[in-house]
């Protein structure tokens, strides 16, 4: 149950890195959004 609830946290942190990524090359593509 441990080890499941680390993989859950790993994989919501993986997430939560990529999308940040994604949001700030989306800035840099379309500079508009920071108006």
């Amino acid at each position: 149950m441990k080890r499941m609830k680390r993989l859950f946290l790993t994989l919501f942190v993986g997430l939560l890195c990529f999308t940040y990524q994604a949001k700030a090359q989306w800035t840099v593509i379309d500079p508009s959004n920071l108006v």
